[in-house]
């Protein structure tokens, strides 16, 4: 009687066991997947300008050098300026040799003067020279249309869900899961020469498709 017991309570444990095992994972569904698409062009009239700083300076000079470039870039261009690189090393002469790149995003109107200007705040020891004027669109202009195609990719989902539940109306399925892979085309910034920025009569503006894929799952629960 006592091993009957002992039999008995060893099953209903593991039936235990696997029913919390079982509803830990979830109720089974029955599944739907589907691949949806959207794609749009990210347009720009916004350039990014890149200017690079080679000096040299006495020690004494190196705690004024920082201001001095941010002032000088200011004079370039009106814009918030970006130190992105900023190395520093000792010639044999003893003197602090700087190379500093800097970046900013201007309209196309400003691009003109910029080697004039940053050839008029160069003085020995302090050479400022444009590196590159890149036309492609900002980050918050590519996030600004993926939001757009979210939002597009959400709304044929609820289509989709609203067809599949006309034709299985006992079923009710609901919006289980959207997952997004990220498939912008982004060719290489497209770099024009001063010359060219010059000649331009109607300002420019640059285009990137954007296309943005998703794996959406649409789910019911088997009775």
């Amino acid at each position: 009687m006592k091993k009957l017991a002992i039999l008995i309570f060893s099953l209903l444990a593991l039936f235990t066991i696997a029913s919390t095992a079982i509803a830990a994972k979830g109720p089974i569904l029955n599944k739907v997947s589907l691949q949806l698409q959207s794609e749009s062009w990210a347009t720009t009239k916004t350039a990014r300008v890149v200017i690079g700083i080679n000096a040299t300076l006495q020690d004494r000079a190196l705690g004024q050098i920082h201001g001095q470039i941010l002032n000088n870039l200011k004079k370039i261009a009106a814009s918030q300026w970006h130190i992105t690189q900023f190395n520093r090393s000792k010639s044999q002469s003893g003197l602090e040799q700087l190379y500093v790149q800097a970046s900013t995003r201007v309209p196309e109107n400003v691009l003109a003067d910029v080697r004039a200007k940053a050839k008029a705040v160069s003085r020995p020891g302090a050479n400022y020279n444009i590196v590159a004027i890149q036309f492609n669109p900002s980050f918050a202009e590519i996030e600004k249309v993926k939001a757009q195609l979210r939002q597009k990719i959400y709304a044929d989902a609820k289509a989709e869900l609203a067809r599949l539940n006309t034709v299985y109306p006992n079923e009710k399925f609901y919006l289980h899961s959207v997952s997004f892979s990220d498939g912008a085309l982004r060719p290489a910034p497209r770099i024009l020469g001063l010359a060219r920025v010059a000649k331009m009569a109607t300002p420019l503006t640059v285009s990137n498709k954007i296309k943005l894929q998703a794996t959406v799952v649409l789910a019911s629960k088997l009775k």
